[in-house]
């Protein structure tokens, strides 16, 4: 095998593992995100029905 191959082989393998990193790490700040977003809307719904019952 060439060496030259074997270096593109290399430098196209990080690239991908770079792009999944990305993708995985964005995939997971969403979903930390959307965890958030439910967590408040909970929690606002749950005080806006203690200040009903009050």
């Amino acid at each position: 095998m060439d060496a030259s191959v074997l270096l593109y082989l290399i430098d196209y393998q990080s690239t991908c593992g770079r792009s999944a990193g990305i993708f995985f790490s964005s995939l997971k700040q969403l979903r930390t995100a959307q965890w958030n977003a439910l967590f408040d809307m909970t929690v606002s719904y749950q005080v806006f029905g203690y200040l009903d019952r009050v």
